[in-house]
């Protein structure tokens, strides 16, 4: 399944297999190379969101106040924000914008606590990604969410 996530982010080459190597993987074609694959770090925890909201709480600053600590003691990473939404909202267009201004929102107060903005990149995936699948409230907050991974 993994070597199926990694294709789609290679470059136009054609590779044909996905080897395991410790926590990297070696993809080869006509010729090798070695992938990281993107890191879920428990020191970046999801951040949520009220229904049809993209603004901080003061949890969520709190929480981010932590982030960009970690962040400042590993200059080195890049990270990816997720944008969220849950099946709540009026149609996919509107839950992906949603999900882009959670995940700009998240991004912007990182910037204003010090983090550059050229190691933070962001992704909108609206509802096409949720995080569970019932019917209830506690499962459309996990879902109203901006997601971080760490991808260099």
């Amino acid at each position: 399944i993994l070597m199926f996530i990694l294709f789609p982010l290679l470059s136009n080459q054609q590779y044909s297999y996905a080897e395991p190597i410790g926590g990297d993987f070696k993809i080869c074609g006509d010729d090798c190379m070695l992938v990281k694959p993107p890191l879920e770090h428990p020191q970046l925890k999801d951040i949520f969101f009220e229904n049809e909201a993209y603004s901080l709480n003061d949890a969520n600053r709190k929480s981010l106040k932590k982030m960009a600590e970690v962040l400042k003691n590993n200059p080195s990473w890049v990270i990816e924000i997720q944008g969220h939404a849950d099946v709540l909202g009026k149609d996919s267009l509107y839950a992906i914008a949603l999900g882009e201004r959670r995940a700009q929102s998240t991004k912007m107060y990182l910037v204003s606590q010090g983090i550059s903005a050229k190691r933070i990149h962001t992704i909108a995936y609206g509802k096409e990604r949720p995080f569970c699948f019932n019917s209830k409230e506690e499962c459309w907050f996990k879902n109203r969410r901006a997601h971080f991974r760490v991808v260099r």
